[in-house]
């Protein structure tokens, strides 16, 4: 991959109790978004990369919110 290829910055909004898997490989046909593209590498290369996944935090319900 060239430089010309390589994604641009992204943002994603992360909401409550959801999960995204986000790549680390830079093979993902849906970067930023993890697709497992990461196993074919795995295979040739016996590296152990794999994505970071990340939570959004619940609200915790007996906190009240804070205007």
């Amino acid at each position: 991959m060239n430089h010309q290829q390589h994604p641009q910055r992204a943002e994603l909004c992360i909401l409550p109790g959801e999960r995204l898997s986000l790549c680390r490989c830079w093979l993902s046909k849906t970067f930023p978004l993890c697709d497992g593209s990461h196993k074919a590498y795995r295979e040739i290369t016996q590296d152990l990369v794999g994505p970071v996944v990340v939570w959004g935090k619940e609200e915790d319900p007996f906190t009240p919110p804070t205007d």
